[in-house]
Parts: C-alpha cells; structure tokens; sequence
C-alpha cells in the first residue's frame, strides 16, 4: 500500500499503554506500518473503575454516567457506550476500516452504523464468545428469552461483517458453524518478548512473607473475577506453606479473595495492586512459576488465548495451566509447563517443585523462544496488517 490509511478502533475497555488492564489494542495497531489508528474507548477502567488520563492523541474517549458490575447496570452500560460512540465516532473523516471489537455485542452494532454512514469497511473482533459466557456466569438460560434475543444479535452481526477476528485458533469451528459465508481469521494473543528483555527486576518489599521466599514464588497476573479460578488457587495453598503465592491485579471478586485470605490465615498470600503493562515484566521476573489459571466453565473449552499466559511465556516462566484446549497445547508444543485439569492445580505445583531450579529455567527459556517465533507483538500485528489490507480492497 502506497498510502497509509485510517482505522477506527471501536473497544469500550480498551487503554492507553499508561494503564493498568487491556492495552493490546494500543500495542498491537501501534506496529502497522501503513495503518493510521484512532480508538473509541470507555473514559474509565473497567477494573479500578477510575477515569482514564492520557496523552495518547489517539484516543477519543466516550463519557460513560452509567456504572456498576450488576448484569443490568453492566448491560446499560454498553448500550451507553454503542450510543456514544456513534456520535463519537462520526466526527472522523476518511475512516477506510471499522474495527469492531467485544466483548459484548453491541460494539459491533455501532460499528456497523459507522460503518454504513461512513461507508467503509467492518472488521468484527470476537474476544469472547457470546452468548455463551453469559450461561458460564449464570445470568441467562438457553432456552429463555434472552438468549436466543443474544443469539439472533450475534447472527446479525456476522452477517454484515465484512470479516471476523476471534482470538483463538480454535474457534473457527465456531465461526465455520455460526457463520459459514465469512472471512475468519484467528489473531491470538501476543506479547512484546523484546521489551520483556530490557525490563530490571522490581524493588519488591516481601513484608512479613519474606520467610517464604525461600521456596517457589507463583504469580497469578490479571484480572479477580469469577472467570479467573482463583479460589480454585486458595483451595491448593495450604499444602504448600514453603512457597509464595503471588496474585496481581484487581477485579469484581478481589475483595471477596483477600476476606479468604485473612479468615483462613493463609500466610503464603501476597496480594498486590495492577501494574502497568510497562511494570508488568520487572514483577514477574521476581518469581519462579507463573500461573494461568481459569474456572471450570464450558465456554473455555471451546478456546481462548490469554493474555497472562503469553506474558508468563515471554518474559521465560515456566507455566502451570488449568485451561484444556489451546493453552495446553501451547505449553506441549513449546516444552514450557504444565497443563493439568480443573481442580488439579496442586498436581501441578508439585510437579514443578519436583524440578531443579535449572530444570525450571530451561522450561522458561522454551516459553520465551516459542513466543518469539509464534505469538510476539510484530509476529500478531502482521496478521492483523493483512486481514486490514485484505478487507480494505474487497470489492
């Protein structure tokens, strides 16, 4: 391409490289080489609900009045967002493509009537699979109302997507099924292996668990809520009052997780506030063993691609998972871990408190050249280059 051209990127949560939370989309659209980005975005973090600052003049932020984690509040909220961001984002001019991006399905919507009005292209990105996630959550049945209402919004959005993005290779069988007549491309998750590199250890104070560095110290990184299998992790601790277990981030269940702590007297917990993307490698590269941990729902079955796994993988952790499917594979594949099943991850700390400490350095370094070669930032940001330029020029 001769000429670089415009994409507007639609995501409610998406943030600016400064922020605690999801800054893929910055990381990844900051790479293309002949793509102009501007990103819609919610004016506040999703998990530490305070207002986005920055200076990133890429950013167009939309002011959300609705808030609260209740499911109706929650869904107020994005039609909030669908709403504004129209507005927002009919201030562009020469917008080429629209990159509509979930979670929920009514950033599509908008995107399609920008897409409409502006007459340019919509690129629909799936990062989670809907309705489905509501029936892992319990808030919706599938054979009630509001479901099959979902599943005919999600139909309609396929069908006027020009292409479809999901972040997990395995669900195209997905797509293939629900929407047969599109393009689909799967562009996982990734992380920046070379900024990992450059990052020094933090000054981390280990307060009165100092005592417990002298074994293994796991870290779990990213988001407290009921997807993340956390009290599957406070089950496992105490048979393991040697070693450190790290938790950071924040999220809708991190208070009930601290109350846990403290009621059982689980002195092997350190719990820390989110860090920045940018802080992110010099905490991990403190610890032993990273842990990507997930409940035991169904819809995770059917694939994802997890952010806090690539990051373990890239900065050379070695990794215990608890997710079947892809995050399996990828540590089988890369020789850098465990997989065990659901409720096994005391299985799987045993299994690497069985290694030497070299044995698990060895396992890390598998992870980091398996990222290098198959998921980091440029390797992903090429592919979502070529499915803009595909899009771009179809007909």
């Amino acid at each position: 391409m001769d000429t670089q051209r415009t994409v507007l990127v639609l995501n409610q949560f998406a943030l600016p490289s400064n922020c605690p939370g999801g800054t893929r989309h910055v990381e990844m659209f900051s790479l293309l080489e002949n793509w102009r980005s501007i990103f819609i975005v919610g004016d506040r973090n999703y998990f530490s609900g305070e207002r986005i600052d920055t200076s990133d003049a890429r950013f167009r932020t939309v002011r959300l009045l609705i808030t609260g984690k209740t499911p109706a509040r929650r869904a107020m909220g994005w039609l909030e967002y669908m709403v504004k961001a129209i507005f927002v984002g009919l201030k562009e001019r020469n917008v080429d493509v629209i990159y509509a991006s979930s979670p929920h399905l009514f950033t599509p919507v908008a995107g399609w009537v920008l897409a409409k009005m502006m007459r340019a292209k919509l690129v629909v990105e799936i990062r989670d699979l809907w309705p489905e996630s509501f029936i892992a959550l319990d808030v919706i049945r599938t054979q009630g109302r509001m479901y099959k209402g979902l599943k005919a919004l999600e139909k309609w959005i396929y069908d006027r997507a020009d292409w479809i993005v999901g972040v997990s290779v395995q669900w195209k069988v997905y797509f293939q099924q629900n929407a047969p007549n599109k393009s689909f491309t799967a562009i996982p998750n990734g992380t920046d292996v070379a900024a990992f590199d450059l990052a020094k250890p933090a000054a981390l104070d280990w307060g009165k668990h100092g005592s417990a560095t002298n074994g293994l110290k796991f870290v779990f990184a990213g988001s407290h809520g009921p997807k993340d299998g956390l009290d599957l992790l406070l089950d496992a601790v105490g048979d393991f009052p040697e070693d450190l277990f790290v938790l950071i981030g924040n999220g809708t269940e991190k208070s009930k997780l601290a109350d846990r702590v403290e009621r059982e007297g689980l002195k092997n917990v350190l719990m820390l506030e989110p860090v920045t993307k940018a802080e992110l490698p010099s905490y991990l590269k403190l610890m032993d063993v990273g842990l990507h941990l997930v409940a035991d729902w169904e819809v995770f079955k059917r694939g994802m691609s997890p952010n806090k796994l690539h990051d373990y993988l890239g900065v050379g952790l070695p990794v215990i998972s608890n997710a079947v499917g892809e995050p399996h594979h990828i540590l089988e594949v890369s020789r850098a871990g465990v997989g065990v099943s659901s409720g096994e991850i005391s299985r799987g700390i045993r299994a690497m408190k069985m290694l030497e400490r070299t044995e698990l350095r060895a396992m890390g370094q598998n992870g980091r050249e398996w990222m290098l070669n198959n998921r980091s930032r440029p390797i992903v940001a090429s592919a979502l280059e070529q499915v803009l330029n595909e899009v771009s020029k179809s007909g």
